[in-house]
């Protein structure tokens, strides 16, 4: 009898503000830029796009096959080594309230003690790069995210905030959703304490 494997299901991103989170830290992050959004101080949220790292190596490289009647001259290429790409989670459109309280632009002449890092990229296109990661990292992948931030400021002056939901919500506010879980909407244990928007931004 054949056996027959069962396929795995793939699990379907989440879909939040019109865009796809991959991870529950992602969808809780977009619950803070919610409020924010309809407090006037993001005017929207993107995702971010890929950018290229390092080139690739390549060896291109010509030879003549020899066929029956005839010879015939091949042109090849061989990948000696993969070229990088590093895909940042999202785009942050303030509006000028939001810089002003949220962010600190490489070049002042200024302490950094703002939440957000922009840089010249920032004042050229409006935006603020950020990624999200869990607050335990179990996989080492803030690591490899590390390298990834230096390569990337280097090459293209953009600098990748790095943005764990719950040392956000603890330094700022905790959104409203995230009090209750996305899938059983029964109230989440939350081991700090929270403050909501209006406490953390009064009127």
């Amino acid at each position: 009898m054949r056996n027959i494997k069962s396929k795995k299901k793939v699990r379907e991103p989440i879909k939040y503000l019109g865009l796809d989170c991959d991870s529950s830290e992602e969808l809780v992050f977009l619950f803070w830029c919610e409020e924010l959004i309809e407090a006037g101080y993001i005017s929207k949220v993107t995702r971010a796009k890929s950018y290229l790292l390092t080139d690739g190596i390549h060896n291109t490289y010509s030879y003549v096959k020899q066929l029956k009647t005839k010879s015939k001259p091949i042109s090849s290429t061989q990948t000696i080594l993969q070229g990088s790409s590093y895909n940042p989670d999202f785009h942050i459109y303030w509006t000028p309230k939001g810089i002003e309280k949220f962010c600190w632009q490489i070049g002042t002449n200024s302490k950094c003690d703002k939440l957000f890092i922009n840089d010249l990229h920032f004042v050229l296109n409006g935006y603020t790069t950020v990624e999200i990661k869990p607050t335990f990292d179990q996989n080492g992948m803030e690591r490899l995210f590390k390298n990834n931030q230096k390569f990337l400021y280097d090459k293209y002056m953009i600098f990748a905030n790095l943005v764990k939901p719950q040392h956000l919500f603890e330094a700022t506010f905790t959104p409203e959703k995230y009090h209750y879980t996305a899938k059983t909407k029964q109230k989440r244990k939350i081991t700090f304490k929270t403050r909501t928007l209006k406490e953390y931004l009064p009127i």
